[in-house]
């Protein structure tokens, strides 16, 4: 690991150690693709009731203290490989905004373009925390949420995870106690067992799976003139009701998840548009690892 010189002006560090071979990956797509949004990941839900604010802020910045994720930059330039720089504390930024006066429609308006504009603006990565919250009051007992991170922090599963922890801290506060969590193991033990793997082992495992094929699944589609904005595209589709139930019957009696009906199904779309019975792409899962305890928080 090549030496590194930090500021003593700079953010008291608690811990440095590299990425994971995802969050790898994450940095290289995001760096090539400044300011189109990619790995910016928005979460948005409605607080209905008498929020106490304070305790909802502090709540969060318990979830910071807890987490070493929370408190992550990260460092590519001039060191050797890319780095995690875990800071002793951070200020989680919120904004605040009433828009009490507006009518339905334009608040709708207002969040839709705050969330466009968030998006766009995205993050530096060599700051923390990379991740920001805002809070929209719409009614007099109503709040709209909107946490914003980058994806090179936090997945899906740790979302959950963290919202349930942010709750229950927010509980405590607003009780006039303090929360009492349980100590979650920090990411740096993930990324020592993935470095403890053997990789010989790994590679020998897919390589023999992988073995038939020879060349990647390809589908040969019309060109098009439209630009996409950081080559990617998002199709919505909403499905009917009769058909999502038989959906969920068939998952259900094959013992397999919705997810397994979907990557079945454009397994055979490829099969039709390339010919071929022998097919490969790529899924990502929001898996953990069975054998290192406590991953799951």
């Amino acid at each position: 690991m090549s030496e590194i010189m930090l500021n003593s002006a700079e953010p008291e560090i608690a811990d440095i150690y590299p990425l994971s071979p995802m969050q790898q990956g994450m940095l290289f797509l995001a760096l090539n693709a400044p300011g189109t949004g990619m790995y910016v990941e928005q979460v948005t839900y409605t607080l209905r009731g008498q929020l106490d604010v304070s305790a909802f802020e502090r709540a969060w910045q318990h979830a910071a203290a807890r987490h070493t994720t929370l408190r992550t930059s990260l460092l590519w330039e001039d060191a050797g490989e890319p780095l995690q720089i875990v800071e002793q504390e951070v200020c989680v930024p919120f904004r605040h905004e009433d828009l009490r006066g507006l009518k339905t429609t334009e608040q709708e308006t207002a969040l839709r373009a705050y969330l466009r504009d968030d998006r766009r603006r995205g993050f530096d990565l060599t700051r923390a925390p990379l991740f920001r919250l805002a809070l929209f009051r719409i009614e007099d007992g109503a709040y709209r949420v909107v946490f914003t991170h980058h994806h090179v922090i936090l997945d899906g599963w740790s979302i959950a995870v963290l919202l349930d922890e942010v709750l229950a801290a927010y509980g405590a506060y607003a009780s006039g106690t303090d929360p009492r969590l349980p100590e979650p193991r920090p990411y740096r033990d993930y990324i020592e067992w993935i470095a403890a793997k053997d990789q010989g082992a790994a590679e020998a495992f897919w390589r023999k799976r992988l073995a038939n094929f020879k060349e990647p699944t390809l589908i040969k589609l019309p060109q098009t003139t439209k630009p996409v904005e950081g080559n990617k595209e998002e199709l919505r589709l909403t499905l009917p009701d009769e058909l999502s139930g038989r959906l969920s019957e068939l998952s259900r009696r094959a013992q397999v998840t919705l997810n397994t009906i979907v990557q079945g199904a454009w397994a055979l779309l490829l099969s039709r548009y390339t010919g071929k019975s022998s097919l490969l792409f790529g899924a990502t899962v929001s898996g953990r690892p069975h054998d290192l305890p406590g991953v799951e928080s």
